[in-house]
């Protein structure tokens, strides 16, 4: 019960982060907005070819910027669905683990869950224009 409740949050973080950053770059000029996303490579993680890496370079012309932008995925049943995602050699992934692990070792468990639920807060209320 414990671990889908804290699923159900980090999933609803995640999407609400991903709608208010969407909705943020709406606002910026359609000249801002141009972006190129360039596929570069895909490789097997595992023997069984059930997780493999995306390789792709994301090109932001207006800001003279070159990111490469990496995916892990696992296949489950027939559909493949990401796991990680790593900028520039940085994992989404190992940050959050990072970070929850500090918290949950200083604060505990609960902590983290209540600093979760409360930024899903704010960032619903950002969104909704009730900050």
């Amino acid at each position: 019960a414990e671990r889908g409740k804290f699923v159900d949050i980090m999933i609803a973080l995640l999407e609400e982060r991903a709608l208010f950053s969407k909705e943020q770059a709406a606002t910026r000029s359609k000249k801002e907005q141009k972006y190129r996303v360039t596929y570069l490579n895909e490789k097997f993680l595992d023997g069984a070819k059930t997780k493999a890496q995306v390789i792709t370079k994301l090109a932001i012309p207006s800001e003279r910027l070159d990111v490469q932008l990496s995916y892990k995925l696992r296949k489950r049943g027939a559909e493949w669905k990401i796991y990680d995602v790593i900028v520039d050699g940085a994992s989404l992934l190992e940050n959050y683990r990072y970070q929850f692990n500090d918290i949950i070792t200083k604060h505990g468990y609960d902590d983290l869950v209540g600093r979760m639920t409360k930024k899903l807060g704010e960032i619903k209320g950002k969104r909704q224009g009730t900050s």
